[in-house]
């Protein structure tokens, strides 16, 4: 069960990363857009490539719950689903 520390540090990166983009955003402008610690970072991800691991999850799931909603406002038009 991720942590809320994690959930927060993935969010702020995840701003961060659409912002700036993956390769121009450090590690440490992270930590102090999310106001936490170096350690705090280390103790959920490995490295900068597993946090951005997580980030593209999250981005993958926000993305299917939107399409999911969109479908469903839809139901019986299938050409409108899409």
């Amino acid at each position: 069960m991720p942590s809320k520390r994690r959930d927060h540090l993935v969010d702020q990166a995840l701003a961060l990363f659409q912002a700036e983009g993956y390769h121009a955003t450090g590690i440490d402008k992270i930590l102090k857009q999310a106001g936490v610690a170096k350690m705090t970072l280390y103790n959920h991800f490995r490295s900068k490539d597993a946090l951005i691991l997580a980030v593209l999850e999250r981005r993958e799931s926000q993305y299917f719950q939107w399409l999911g909603r969109r479908m469903k406002q839809h139901p019986s038009a299938p050409r409108e689903k899409m």
